[in-house]
C-alpha cells in the first residue's frame, strides 16, 4: 500500500540508505498514477525530488519539482505548491543562483502563511536566511533564521531544527561569534546523533567546510571544549 511504501521510504531515508528510499518512493509513485490518484502522485514526486536533491542531482531534483508544482496547481493545493515552490528556490539556492532563489521562496512564504503550513513556514524562512547571508544581508538572515528557528521549536520538528542550527553555526562563524558557532556545532551533533539521523551525499561537503572554518577560527583545543558545551545543552 501507498502508506506501507511509505513508511519504509521514510526509514530508509533516516538511516542513509538513500537508494532504497528513493525506490519505494518510486513504487508508491506508480501505484499512485494506476489508481489516478492526483494529488499522492504529486506528494511522491516531491519526495523523489528530495531524494535526487540529497543524491547530488539537482537537475534531475528540478524535474521532479516541476511536476509536482503542475499536478498540485491542477488540482488547487496550496500546501503543496508550496513545498514545490520552495523546493525549486532551494535548488537556485544550492546552484549558488541567488537572485532566481528568492522569488522562489518568496512566494512559498506568502502561500504557506496564508494557508498556516507552519512546517513550510520554518524550512522558507531558514532557506530566505541562507540566501540573504549569500548576498551579503547578514543582519536580514539573522531575522530569517531567529524566526524559522521559533517555528521550528513550536512544531517540535527536530529534522527541520538540525537544518536551521546547521545554518545558525555557519553565519554566526562568518558573521557572528565563532565561539557560539562551535556550541551549535556541537548540539546539532548530540541532536542528530541521538535521532539516528545520517548526513546526506549533498551536504558532506558543506559539513566539513563549516567545521574547518569553526577550527580556523578558534584552534582545535577550544573548538573541542566548545562542541563538548553544545553537546550538553538543552
Amino acid at each position: 500500500t501507498e502508506r506501507a511504501l511509505t513508511n519504509l521510504g521514510i526509514i530508509a531515508d533516516t538511516l542513509g540508505e538513500f537508494e532504497a528510499s528513493r525506490a519505494y518512493y518510486q513504487q508508491a509513485l506508480d501505484l499512485a498514477r494506476r489508481l489516478e490518484k492526483t494529488a499522492s502522485h504529486a506528494t511522491f514526486l516531491i519526495k523523489l525530488g528530495v531524494m535526487a536533491y540529497a543524491q547530488g542531482e539537482p537537475a534531475e531534483a528540478e524535474a521532479f519539482f516541476r511536476q509536482s508544482l503542475l499536478l498540485k496547481e491542477s488540482v488547487g493545493d496550496p500546501n503543496g505548491i508550496a513545498i514545490a515552490v520552495g523546493f525549486l528556490g532551494r535548488l537556485a539556492s544550492y546552484r549558488g543562483d541567488y537572485d532566481a532563489a528568492k522569488p522562489f521562496l518568496e512566494r512559498a512564504l506568502a502561500i504557506a502563511e496564508e494557508v498556516r503550513d507552519t512546517r513550510t513556514v520554518a524550512c522558507v524562512l531558514y532557506e530566505l536566511g541562507i540566501v540573504a547571508g549569500r548576498q551579503g544581508a547578514g543582519r536580514v538572515a539573522a531575522l530569517y533564521f531567529r524566526r524559522s528557528l521559533n517555528v521550528a521549536r513550536e512544531l517540535a520538528e527536530k529534522a527541520t531544527l538540525l537544518e536551521i542550527l546547521r545554518s545558525l553555526a555557519e553565519f554566526e562563524c562568518k558573521y557572528g561569534s565563532p565561539a557560539r558557532a562551535a556550541q551549535l556545532w556541537g548540539f546539532e551533533e548530540k541532536e542528530r546523533v541521538e535521532m539516528g539521523i545520517a548526513i546526506s551525499p549533498a551536504l558532506v561537503d558543506n559539513h566539513r567546510s563549516i567545521v574547518e572554518a569553526i577550527r580556523r577560527n578558534l584552534g582545535a583545543e577550544a573548538m573541542a571544549h566548545l562542541l563538548s558545551v553544545g553537546r550538553r545543552m538543552d
